[in-house]
């Protein structure tokens, strides 16, 4: 920069080299036309990504890019190059399995009716004097989601729903360059019930000036949804039915409430598709092997305004960045809330890939107090040591996950996401300033069966990890500020807490073009982030303490051994059924939840390992509820 600057005219300012770069960024895109399929995002949680995947595990198309979500011009190219290997393949698609292709393929073939009333769109075309072409699309769309669970043990029902018009515009500009925007309005219910007040730092800690001794409201997930699968569908706030002013600003919907979402991007391609630019609001998924898997940002993560930059160096080689804003959960307010959480999130990534058979991908993560930091920009700079240069204010990450596999046969993977650590120290894994999650995970094909799989996973996040110190930073007076790996209340990454694990199985198939079956198997323990005996460093709100981090008796870890611990089985079956011809779709979802505690005889964080048995007491009691979920969908 400092060279650069030297040779720039007398008065020319910030401005105009800002400036000039937008231009010649704006230059590059028209100037290289490519012409195909729209540049905008398909949303993570198409079904189009698992067929994408079970192909790629079958060596149908080469390796899939680990940065989601794809552009509308890169399924369909994928989808192509299926259909094209399809046909000397040795393990070719069968019947059902071409007939899901085919199916795809229409979906995202831009439609040429002005008025598409099979897909609810408005589509128009035209060439503009000078040849430019400009196609452009609007539709709208209605998802409802009904859902109830029945507890035994409290003989009582619990309802829940979200319903969710939706409506939304695109435009490509010439071959290169599309836009898109989108609106939804939402009518909620999902009550949680307050369970109580959780110690941010640990039992005991006595506190100062500079960490006080704080507590934060622990609620339970809804109820009437499965644990651990209800993801917020509006944006900021909402507010009760029957009244929409300040004064009714809420942060969640405990009684019938309404809201809102929006999502747009502008997106282009430079240089023939070697390099793709995107900025816009929208979910992402970044570094997962597995659909779902990924433990730095993963595709349940709630959207955020950001710029991505993904260079396609070679077939073999991708490097990408991405900077967005991070917003705040209204839990006090939008003005007392927003206060302490002011965060910018960075990450950059390289991807290498061998042929079919192996898959790395590695690369930094950073939550920074909004300012104006040119080094997080950069995707080859390393976020960790570009803070040991500016000052340590930051919460920094970094990230790595491998993948090997055996095309038509399985894939391997396994996933490491480190928070912090100090490797001098002796025994350093065994404290809870050691903060990091690790992931296994195998994908088995099932042959015979229309794009079946078997998949295994194991998924553990240490005590205090994607959590960060509150922090007063020059730039914000007083003010601790929050720093977690947070989005909206959410966690980014997976959705798991601090201190918990997973184990799950899916088993999931097609048996015909518009039907997709799924039986799913979960354990998860967490520890208990509320109550008499609750383990420190199971909530995204724990903060580790300055002080003694690596000799404190009571930061030791020992998983499910120091406290009180949730165990909850899960077992679900989901079916998803497309009418024929149409925009209409059906989910129906239904299975078992039992949940327990174990808990030791001794106090929680002793700094000892304690024995635990298996408790049921009025603050920590024994659950078991059958849970039904209908959804209705229609989407253009």
């Amino acid at each position: 920069m400092r060279c650069l600057v030297s040779h720039l005219p007398i008065g020319y300012n910030f401005f105009n080299l800002h400036k000039s770069f937008f231009i010649a960024i704006f230059f590059l895109i028209f100037a290289f036309p490519v012409f195909g399929q729209a540049n905008v995002s398909v949303p993570v949680d198409d079904p189009v990504y698992r067929i994408l995947e079970i192909a790629e595990l079958r060596g149908l198309c080469s390796e899939l890019s680990k940065l989601k979500p794809y552009t509308q011009k890169a399924v369909m190219e994928l989808l192509k190059e299926i259909e094209s290997n399809n046909v000397d393949a040795k393990r070719p698609l069968n019947r059902i399995e071409n007939e899901i292709l085919q199916d795809s393929i229409k979906r995202f073939t831009k439609s040429e009716k002005k008025i598409d009333l099979k897909h609810l769109t408005i589509n128009v075309h035209r060439t503009t004097p000078k040849g430019i072409e400009i196609n452009a699309q609007a539709g709208a769309g209605l998802d409802t989601t009904l859902s109830g669970a029945y507890y035994f043990q409290e003989n009582k029902f619990y309802p829940g729903m979200n319903i969710e018009p939706k409506f939304n515009f695109s435009s490509d500009i010439g071959g290169n360059f599309s836009f898109a925007a989108g609106i939804s309005g939402n009518i909620i219910y999902a009550n949680r019930i307050f369970l109580g007040e959780y110690n941010v730092h640990y039992d005991g800690f006595e506190g100062s000036s500079t960490e006080p001794i704080k507590y934060t409201n622990t609620y339970l997930q809804p109820k009437a949804f499965f644990p651990y699968s209800y993801r917020p569908k509006w944006d900021g706030i909402v507010w009760n039915i029957g009244g929409v002013n300040n004064a009714d600003f809420l942060a969640w919907p405990h009684d019938f409430s309404i809201g809102y979402g929006t999502t747009a991007e502008l997106a282009g391609t430079v240089l023939h598709d070697i390099i793709f630019i995107r900025a816009g609001r929208f979910r992402r998924e970044w570094g997962a092997m597995s659909e779902g898997s990924s433990l730095t940002l993963n595709k349940n993560a709630q959207p955020f305004w950001g710029v991505d930059l993904n260079i396609e160096a070679a077939s073999w080689l991708r490097i990408a960045s991405l900077t967005g804003i991070l917003e705040y959960y209204s839990a006090e307010g939008t003005s007392t809330s927003s206060a302490t959480f002011q965060n910018a999130y960075s990450l950059s990534q390289i991807e290498l890939n061998y042929k079919s058979y192996l898959s790395f991908n590695f690369g930094t993560a950073c939550v920074w107090p909004k300012r104006f930091e040119i080094g997080y920009l950069i995707p080859l700079i390393d976020k960790h040591f570009y803070q040991m240069a500016i000052g340590d204010f930051d919460n920094l990450a970094e990230y790595a996950n491998l993948k090997v596999q055996y095309p038509g046969v399985a894939k391997l993977w396994g996933s490491f996401f480190l928070d912090e650590i100090d490797p001098s120290e002796k025994g350093v894994f065994k404290m809870d300033r050691s903060l990091f999650a690790y992931q296994a995970g195998a994908v088995i094909n099932i042959p015979g069966l229309a794009f079946s799989t078997l998949s295994f996973m194991y998924t553990k996040i240490e005590p205090y990890c994607y959590t960060h110190k509150n922090i007063i930073t020059p730039w914000y007076g007083d003010s601790l500020m929050e720093e977690g790996f947070i989005n909206h209340g959410e966690p980014l990454a997976y959705y798991l807490k601090p201190n918990s694990d997973e184990l799950k199985a899916i088993f999931a198939f097609m048996p015909k073009s518009n039907i997709k079956v799924n039986a799913a198997y979960q354990l998860i323990r967490h520890g208990a982030d509320y109550g008499s005996n609750a383990p420190d460093g199971s909530s995204y709100y724990s903060e580790l303490v300055g002080g003694g981090r690596s000799t404190t008796p009571a930061l030791k870890k020992y998983f499910l051994h120091d406290g009180a611990y949730q165990w909850n089985h899960i077992v679900r079956a989901t079916c998803e059924i497309a009418i024929p011809n149409t925009s209409f779709s059906f989910t129906t979802e239904a299975g078992v939840s039992h949940s327990y505690f174990t808990d030791i005889e001794t106090a929680a964080n002793s700094g000892t390992s304690s024995p635990y048995k298996k408790i049921n007491t009025a603050e920590y009691p024994r659950s078991t509820g059958l849970i039904f979920t209908l959804g209705i969908h229609l989407n253009p």
